[in-house]
């Protein structure tokens, strides 16, 4: 009797597979942090400036304002009130800014996640 030899190509596909992953990600993240810059209030600039983005692990991706000891400031304009909701922005100063700036532009983003992630594997778009 003959023997017979199994090669898994499994783990390869595996690895490959969190690698596109990671890829469609981290665009999808840059472009969050591109739109996000555009919305983001800035009279001053200091919360233009303090925008981050980052991979903080396999399949985790950040985008973050005011991480540089601004994180109050940074709540509030996006939030657009107090945390305890004593005052609320009526008018940004600069058209086209104004509250929820970063969600907006997940939204915006994660509403195109199917081109990403085709993207990433290679196929067609």
């Amino acid at each position: 009797m003959g023997s017979v030899h199994v090669d898994s190509q499994i783990p390869r596909h595996k690895q490959g597979t969190k690698k596109n992953m990671n890829l469609a990600l981290q665009r999808m993240r840059n472009d969050v942090f591109i739109l996000s810059q555009v919305k983001v209030p800035y009279k001053e600039g200091t919360l233009q400036h303090s925008g981050a983005q980052k991979q903080v692990a396999d399949l985790h991706h950040r985008v973050s304002y005011g991480e540089n000891g601004a994180e109050d400031y940074a709540g509030y304009q996006h939030r657009g009130a107090r945390a305890d909701g004593s005052h609320v922005v009526r008018n940004y100063t600069t058209a086209g800014t104004g509250k929820d700036y970063l969600e907006e532009s997940g939204l915006v983003i994660s509403g195109k996640a199917v081109r990403y992630f085709q993207q990433a594997a290679g196929g067609a778009v």
